[in-house]
């Protein structure tokens, strides 16, 4: 097949994603270069928004998803609160628990729960008080918060002037300070370049334990940015049309077990995809932004290196499984419109078909695959925090 069927056969299929999302997306995402929502804007279930700059004052009874380049928060939820962004502020009430990742995030509120950051500078204010544990990920952290339990941190500058009622894990690579408010309740647990000068007696109430930064924390990054990639790059160089029929027919055993053996599932997460296309693309990203991080703290606190590879195949069969059923959804969708019939074998197939067709030009394969897989991911991780939580989606 020349470049330029499957060329004419992606710009189809980019047609039909668009006439089969845009709809959704359009009532989800405002276009404007500012959304703001205001206090007496009230909302009874789960809420989701995205902008390219966001301003929440709004009430929100249940959980809400933001995303956008510059996002403040001023309102309240009683859920939890799912952030995504360049630029994010927090100012507003926090029911449960926050979970944010952007470039710059300043936290100034109440967490009602737990708190999970990360990005590139993180900052904590003085006037936040968190009920549960605190974890976060970042190049430079600023932390003076009152945390009601413990807490585990991981950047490359950290400055700590906040109270910990439990234990604390640290793992700092450039620089690690504590202020003369910082206080921990528990025991402290640290890997740093240099030992701390603790000038305070009484800042640590428990037991202090300091190692070197391990040449394996320093080298874990390098190691899934540069092995990993080099060995699948060599296997997809000898990989040609064979291991590609095979992956296919493989994709089709897989995805006709799982319309088997789970089809309420399959089918709920199918239409979590179409129906909340861009919702589940956000959460999808989130989901791969802070699972590393906290595999990362697993990794070096509690388990060791061989949890990498766990995680590894995990992942990379969630991705798998995502990619196939996302697949499937786009088939469905395709067949209802155009034939009106339900019918998901050749769904499968067709959307399978139209997947590793795409899949394999250069670049638009890779943004295609990218969300793809995103997108299922991120309904998957939907159907299965709302089920936890009893609630039916």
């Amino acid at each position: 097949m020349t470049l330029k069927k499957p060329l004419i056969f992606s710009a189809i299929i980019f047609l039909s994603f668009s006439f089969i999302f845009t709809k959704n997306v359009l009532a989800q995402t405002n276009k404007t270069e500012t959304l703001v929502v205001s206090p007496n804007q009230l909302f009874t279930e789960d809420h989701f928004q995205a902008s390219e700059s966001i301003i929440f004052s709004g009430q929100v009874d249940g959980d809400l998803f933001l995303a956008g380049g510059s996002v403040v928060f001023d309102g309240q939820v009683s859920g939890d609160l799912f952030v995504a962004g360049g630029k994010i502020t927090i100012n507003g009430q926090v029911g449960q628990n926050l979970r944010a990742a952007g470039g710059t995030i300043l936290v100034n509120t109440n967490i009602g729960r737990n708190l999970l950051l990360v990005g590139g500078n993180l900052e904590i204010s003085q006037n936040t008080k968190v009920a549960g544990s605190l974890i976060t990920a970042s190049g430079n952290l600023e932390n003076n918060a009152q945390v009601g339990l413990g807490g585990t941190i991981a950047s490359g500058r950290a400055y700590i002037n906040g109270s910990f009622n439990g234990n604390l894990t640290a793992i700092v690579d450039e620089e690690l300070l504590f202020g003369p408010q910082a206080k921990v309740a528990g025991n402290l647990k640290y890997q740093a370049q240099e030992q701390v000068d603790f000038k305070n007696p009484g800042l640590v109430v428990g037991t202090i334990t300091y190692s070197p930064l391990s040449s394996e924390a320093k080298n874990l990054q390098n190691i899934g940015k540069k092995a990993v990639p080099k060995q699948i790059s060599a296997f997809m160089n000898k990989a040609k049309t064979p291991a590609r029929i095979i992956w296919f027919l493989l994709s089709f055993g897989i995805g006709s077990l799982f319309l088997h053996f789970a089809n309420k599932f399959t089918i709920k997460i199918s239409h979590l995809f179409t129906d909340k296309f861009l919702r589940s693309t956000v959460s999808g990203i989130i989901y791969f932004v802070t699972l590393p991080v906290i595999s990362l703290f697993l990794v070096l606190t509690i388990i060791g290196i061989p949890f990498v590879l766990v995680f590894g195949i995990l992942t990379g069969a969630l991705v798998i499984i995502a990619k196939i059923i996302g697949s499937f959804a786009i088939g469905h969708q395709l067949l209802l419109k155009f034939e009106k019939k339900d019918r998901r074998g050749w769904a499968l197939l067709l959307g399978l078909t139209i997947t590793h067709l795409i899949s394999a030009l250069p670049f638009f394969g890779t943004i295609y695959s990218v969300i793809l897989a995103g997108a299922t991911s991120g309904a998957m991780v939907t159907y299965f925090y709302h089920s936890l939580r009893g609630k039916h989606l």
